[in-house]
């Protein structure tokens, strides 16, 4: 009893109900999405199917009319139907009463083989969204003056898209009022039909030439929506007479042997106008029967009408027609007049038969073989143009399957009379014979075939209820699964059968309609979907078509296809630099859909950022630990990959990004590149301004952040606030004006600490000198002289015996060796060539170190650099240029415009003024030369007058003193510009 009713539950989810009908209803114009309605519910599903199946169930649209079709969604899974685009009425269904959409939802279950098909239909109610509109903007017209009161003029009407009665519209109106015009509206139906513009008072040309209104067509929705139309009436001084025909009938009769181009009679009018106004031309009126036209013509300029072909057949015939007489004037006026042509029959003409073969096929009607008896198989028709007895006429048929049954006066219909039997004859050649009562009788006759056609009865029959079918996934496509067969027990076209399957599965199958051979058109997914079970339909090619069905069920094998799948697409962790090896940073998770083995992940990392060493691992959890020690300052992030493997075979790989910052520790002490203890010294003037900037302390860290912002201070001998140091910017200024009592040597103690957690610290000593310019200047000049005796007394005996031992030597050389030289003493020669330049290269990239010297009252920055020997004192002063001072300053004043800026962070030490001295024990020619100029040029400044014109140095500028306090380390220097241009002029 339990597996009957089992079997019976499977026999009920599995019932294919063929369509059911809903209706919806909803207003158009409303913006996407709209609910139109739940087909879930409305269809009653749930009770029909139980709680369970229906659940199970997905709806999709399948019905073909993309027109309609474009404008809905359903949802998969509620059945609830959206609209997703706005609907408009109209475009749907206009000038309609009642305006019904069809959509065909799919009903599928996906678990069983439930479907139903439902049609819904949408009744589409109108809104009042469309204003009356005239078919154009403007109309014009030309009215004679002459024109009498009671003169209507035909207006245009408008048409309004909207179907509701009352959204069409409802009344017109003329604006400005007017008591010469008025609107004469023609109602039929309660609609108006017809408008015309009245004349309700004479006009004048002379005193008004044009009426200009504005109509206005008003609908009865709410809102009321207009459309306007301007309307001039221009008023014309010309033709106001019409033509008069002098006879309103005019009638005639003549034979249908009537020879063609014979008078049949003439129409005339007369026009009281005057020339163009009273010249008149004749026209058949409009419109006229074609067959009037055919066998009449009319002269223009005589109104002579006359047979234009003949008019055999036509005996008995009346014909009724208009002439129209027009004017020349403008506007053009006209009569009409009424003509009456009979036509007498005096020719007897045998009957005209004309056939009407139904469901015809190659020329013959066909008749299928169990039609029942009565059954029209062709239609007869039968005309005879003639009167009296010549007219009246009479049919019959050939053999006994087929009779004639009149149905009027000159039709009949060919029935069938008997039972057929299309395997006895399947063709039947029938003969009608009409004849008239005429002397003598006349006659006609017309041959047809009528063919018995086969009757699909059978519909077709698959071998199996059920077809089983297995395939593996990740198949390559398109591949075949095997075949269904199917058989019909009727010939021809109803015997034919074509294969088809069921909208869904057609998505992922292809059925051969041929062959019926089942074929995947795509690659499978076992995790996603393991089994498909669909229909597939055998029909034939009858009339109406038959239809057998089976159930198809492929089972999807299982492969290790799926690649272990990470949480997130990539992972970003943090560290601490200096964390213990060991440390846990973070953790990443990947999962595997497969079964078994192949479910199964295990990590690996990938990558070698650093020196192909990692300092980071992961164990088989997925979390990440530091490996070994890890520096801010040497990476600041570490980007590598984590690879997660399944154990399957083959296994299966997924890698994901990893990114791990490094957090900075405080683990650098800030570091002075001044002043340093081979550069702290400084000498400044009695006369400073306050507020003049001495010096800026140089410094940079390492470490980023916080910890690598820097900050400036004082520690000690600034007890009398003579010189403040920027926090921010380093920059050391005079705090006040220098006293008697100051003038002497200040040792600063300077702190630079950074902001890290914990704060670090450098210290630095800058001696800072403060001297009167006067007593300087003296005892440096009389230094300087004694130096520069000395030094040019020794470079020019030196500078004369190598000149001369060069030119010596190079005039033997070219003498004795010009023909001869090796590629050894070539080599030497090019050798020599080398060290020369680099004696010039050491002279270029000799660095000053940097102080401060008087201009006048001006404070001027300059580098010394100092070449000590264990004989000889020899000092190169040289002036950089004050464009590298300004740039100096310049930074000086960003970094107190409060930007603090930490060096570390361009991975870069900031560049530190530095000394480049000579090999100790070594004089090269170049050095030679060049003190012999700077020795030179000292003399020549002491020479220059106070008052220097315009044009030549300042004095001031060529004799700043370094200020330093030791004799040995102080002298005179000129720009390198002119070092270099008085080196030149020395060789």
């Amino acid at each position: 009893m339990a597996a009957l009713i089992s079997a019976l539950v499977i026999l009920i989810s599995t019932t294919v109900i063929s369509c059911q009908n809903i209706t919806f209803r909803i207003t158009e114009g409303e913006e996407a999405p709209v609910l139109v309605g739940n087909v879930a519910s409305a269809s009653n599903l749930q009770q029909q199917v139980g709680e369970t199946e229906f659940r199970a169930l997905r709806y999709s649209i399948v019905s073909q009319d993309s027109k309609v079709d474009t404008f809905f969604s359903v949802d998969e899974t509620s059945g609830e139907i959206f609209t997703s685009d706005v609907l408009d009425r109209e475009s749907f269904c206009e000038h309609v009463s009642v305006c019904l959409l069809s959509l065909d939802i799919a009903a599928q279950s996906s678990r069983s083989a439930f479907f139903r098909k439902i049609t819904v239909s949408i009744n589409l109610k109108d809104i009042n969204d469309n204003p009356p509109r005239f078919g154009n903007s403007e109309f014009r017209y030309n009215l004679s003056e002459s024109a009498s009161v009671g003169t209507k003029i035909s207006l245009p009407l408008a048409t309004d898209k909207d179907s509701n009665e009352q959204n069409i519209v409802q009344y017109y109106q003329l604006s400005p009022s007017s008591l010469t015009f008025a609107l004469d509206p023609v109602t039929t139906d309660g609609k108006i039909t017809s408008l015309s513009l009245s004349l309700t008072g004479e006009i004048d040309r002379e005193s008004q030439d044009e009426y200009a209104f504005i109509l206005k067509a008003t609908d009865g929705g709410s809102p009321t929506r207009t459309g306007t139309l301007s309307v001039i009436i221009n008023i014309i001084d010309e033709n106001d007479n019409e033509p008069v025909f002098q006879r309103g009938i005019y009638e005639s009769t003549l034979p249908e042997s009537a020879a063609i181009d014979s008078t049949v009679v003439q129409v005339s009018a007369v026009d009281i106008d005057m020339e163009d106004n009273a010249k008149i031309s004749y026209f058949f009126s409009t419109p006229t029967q074609e067959r009037v036209l055919k066998h009449f013509s009319v002269e223009e300029s005589t109104g002579l009408i006359k047979v234009k072909s003949t008019l055999n057949s036509e005996g008995g015939s009346v014909f009724d027609f208009q002439v129209k007489a027009v004017d020349h004037g403008n506007p053009r006026l006209f009569a009409e007049a009424q003509v009456i042509v009979a036509v007498t029959d005096n020719v007897n003409d045998p009957p005209v038969i004309d056939v009407k073969l139904l469901f015809a096929e190659d020329g013959a009607a066909a008749v299928p073989e169990s039609s029942t008896i009565g059954r029209t198989a062709v239609l007869i028709s039968v005309k005879d143009s003639d009167s009296g007895r010549n007219g009246l006429v009479a049919c019959q048929i050939s053999g006994q399957y087929f009779q004639l049954q009149k149905l009027e006066q000159t039709e009949y219909r060919v029935i069938v009379a008997r039972s057929l039997d299309r395997e006895g004859v399947h063709v039947h050649n029938v003969t009608v014979t009409c004849q008239d009562q005429g002397t003598p009788p006349l006659s006609s006759y017309q041959e047809f075939l009528i063919r018995v056609t086969d009757d699909n009865d059978n519909p077709p029959v698959f071998s199996q209820e059920k077809y089983f079918k297995s395939i593996d996934e990740n198949n390559a496509f398109p591949v075949s699964l095997g075949d269904v067969k199917a058989s019909d027990k009727d010939f021809g076209k109803n015997g034919e059968i074509e294969y088809k399957l069921d909208a869904v599965a057609s998505q992922t199958f292809n059925v051969d309609e041929s062959t019926g051979e089942i074929s995947a058109i795509k690659t499978f997914d076992r995790e996603a979907v393991p089994k498909y079970t669909f229909k597939v339909f055998a029909m034939d090619k009858g009339e109406v078509p038959l239809t057998g069905t089976t159930t198809v069920v492929v089972n999807i094998g299982d492969r290790n296809d799926e690649s272990p799948t990470f949480s997130n697409a990539s992972y970003v962790f943090s560290a601490k630099e200096n964390s213990p090896v060991g440390t846990f940073i973070g953790k990443v998770k990947a999962i595997d859909s497969d079964v078994g083995k192949g479910g199964e992940v295990q990590y690996t990392l990938r990558g070698s950022p650093v020196n192909g060493v990692i300092p980071f691992t992961v164990n088989a959890k997925g979390e990440i630990s530091t490996a070994a020690e890890i520096d801010y300052e040497s990476m600041e992030t570490y980007n590598f990959d984590i690879l997660a493997s399944d154990l399957g075979t083959p296994p299966q790989i997924t890698s994901v990004p990893i990114k791990i910052r490094i957090l900075d520790d405080n683990d650098n002490h800030p570091e002075i590149n001044f002043p340093v203890p081979t550069n702290d010294s400084i000498s400044i003037p009695y006369n400073m301004e306050p507020g003049t900037e001495i010096a800026i302390v140089q410094a940079y860290d390492l470490d980023s952040g916080l910890n690598g912002w820097l900050t400036y201070s004082i520690v000690t001998a600034n007890q009398t606030g003579l010189f403040q140091i920027s926090t921010s910017s380093g920059v050391i200024k005079l705090g006040r004006a220098i006293t008697d009592g100051d003038v002497k040597k200040y040792n600063i103690n300077i702190s630079v600490h950074d902001d890290g957690s914990p704060q670090r610290a450098t210290y630095a000593v800058l001696n800072v000198e403060i001297v009167h310019a006067d007593a300087s200047t003296a005892t440096a000049g009389d230094t300087n002289m004694k130096i520069v005796i000395v030094l040019v007394c020794i470079t020019s005996i030196l500078a004369i015996v190598i000149l001369g031992t060069l030119l010596t030597i190079r005039y033997v050389d070219n003498r004795r060796k010009y023909k001869e030289y090796s590629d050894s003493e070539k080599i030497q020669y090019s050798s020599a060539k080398s060290s020369s330049k680099n004696s010039k290269k050491e002279f270029n990239e000799l660095r000053p170190g940097i102080i401060l010297v008087t201009e006048g009252n001006k404070l001027t920055k300059k580098t010394v650099t100092f070449k000590n020997d264990t004989k000889d004192i020899k000092s190169d002063v040289f002036a950089t240029e004050e464009s590298q001072y300004n740039q100096m300053r310049h930074l000086s004043e960003s970094q107190n415009s409060g930007n603090r800026t930490s060096p570390a962070k361009a991975n870069k030490k900031p560049r530190v003024p530095s000394s480049s001295n000579s090999t100790d024990g070594e004089v090269s020619v170049v050095d030679i030369l060049h003190q012999h100029k700077a020795l030179v040029q000292s003399l020549r400044l002491k020479k220059t007058p106070s008052n220097a014109k315009d044009g030549e140095k300042d004095p001031d500028v060529w004799s700043d003193t370094s200020g330093e306090t030791i004799g040995t380390d102080s002298g005179h220097g000129g720009s390198d510009l002119d070092m270099n241009n008085s080196l030149k002029m020395s060789v």
